[in-house]
């Protein structure tokens, strides 16, 4: 009855030991990771994605991603060219190569690589560059400030088995008392560009209404020329035709004088034509009844 019971767990120990061994035999490496195979802790090989065998209890299998990753640093604290304290917090955008795997898992371990290679020269590199840059220039040059970074630090980096897609200036904080500082230049240059729009409006308005001024005094004087104008040509006008009409007036008693001079019976016959044919009702004694000289 013993022996049975013993003859039954060995047998269901065997199976069990069957079943790790044979499913330890088996691993997978997914999209965009590398395997490490290692045999007795030695790197064996790298392996890519799929389904691969290994040796239970003699080999494992460490997992290395190849995807691009952003990792954010803790703030770092630096001085500026003008000696101003700011904290910059910086984040990294990387990758690595998969013909690099085994260097960098050689060198650094699985997860080594950002805090044994990286970080330090990110660190150093950063101060450096950030101390070219006033406090001013930074906040004012932000976009020139980060390429200057990448370039740097790119540089830094080129022997680390590692490919620096980015690095990227997330914050700078300066210290509470430059910041009011900044505010308060802020606001007095504001200020001064207020005055010089108001003074420039200002300015303006005066040129505009001495322009509108002088075009009115042009207005007023053409005007007045034109009035002026206006009465010299009607005097004129005048002066002509008083002149023609007095000359023909003369012409008019020229021509009668030499009439009458021509014609003594004119006057009688005008007389005439002008008399209403009544008698005077008293006369002068011997003189003659008008018209008809008879005594």
């Amino acid at each position: 009855m013993n022996a049975g019971k013993g003859l039954i767990a060995g047998v269901v120990i065997l199976v069990f030991v069957f079943l790790i061994l044979f499913f330890g035999s088996f691993y997978t490496v997914d999209e965009g990771e590398r395997g490490v195979l290692l045999t007795n802790g030695r790197v064996t090989s790298v392996e890519s994605s799929g389904l691969h065998l290994k040796i239970p209890m003699f080999q494992s299998v460490t997992k290395m991603s190849t995807r691009t990753q952003t990792v954010r640093g803790a703030a770092l604290a630096m001085y500026s060219y003008d000696q101003q304290i700011a904290e910059l917090v910086i984040s990294v955008t990387y990758h690595i190569a998969p013909e690099k795997i085994q260097e960098v898992y050689t060198r650094f371990g699985q997860d080594g690589i950002i805090s044994q290679a990286v970080w330090p020269r990110v660190a150093e590199v950063s101060k450096t560059v950030f101390g070219q840059f006033t406090a001013a220039r930074a906040i004012q040059e932000r976009d020139k400030l980060n390429e200057n970074m990448n370039a740097e630090i790119k540089d830094a980096l080129r022997d680390v088995p590692v490919v620096i897609e980015n690095i990227q200036i997330e914050n700078v904080d300066f210290s509470d008392t430059y910041e009011r500082a900044v505010e308060e230049a802020a606001k007095a240059k504001a200020d001064v560009e207020r005055a010089k729009s108001e003074l420039a409006r200002v300015e303006q308005e005066a040129q505009q209404k001495v322009k509108n001024a002088e075009a009115e005094a042009g207005a007023m004087k053409a005007r007045a020329e034109a009035e002026a104008y206006s009465i010299q040509k009607r005097a004129d006008a005048d002066a002509y035709s008083t002149k023609v009409r007095g000359e023909a007036e003369a012409e008019a008693i020229r021509l009668r004088c030499e009439a009458l001079r021509n014609n003594p019976d004119l006057i009688k016959l005008t007389q005439a034509e002008q008399w209403n044919g009544v008698l005077p009702t008293t006369m002068v004694p011997g003189s003659a009844v008008p018209f008809l000289g008879i005594k």
